[in-house]
């Protein structure tokens, strides 16, 4: 419509505000690749403490068996150097070795 010559100016129409915008998005976008992060990051920390764990745990292991063999190896030079009677009580003890025509007697655990 005309008014004297003039345009009439519209009235502005309110734009509804809708909850889907562009930035939201974006937002989501980035949420979720820093979750997704932040997962990858947990679980190879979580595979670096358990490997670092079973290493600890070998390292134990490998120390308890060179103490085993550096007391075996103490032992096999003992009996290296040792005597006829020395051997023999070892094999009677540990092998339960007996000479031709002995008698063994165990005692008996139960009673």
């Amino acid at each position: 419509m005309r008014f004297f010559g003039k345009k009439a100016k519209k009235k502005p129409e309110l734009q509804k505000k809708s909850s889907f915008n562009i930035t939201r998005p974006k937002t989501f976008v980035v949420f979720i690749i820093a979750a997704i992060s932040l997962g990858i990051l947990l679980r190879e920390s979580l595979q670096w403490y358990s490997i670092k764990e079973r290493l600890v745990l070998q390292e134990k292991e490998n120390a308890q068996i060179h103490r085993q063999i550096v007391k075996l190896e103490q032992e096999k030079e003992k009996l290296k150097n040792a005597d006829s009677v020395t051997i023999e009580k070892q094999a009677r003890e540990k092998l339960n070795f007996t000479r031709p025509g002995e008698v063994v007697y165990v005692p008996s655990t139960t009673q």
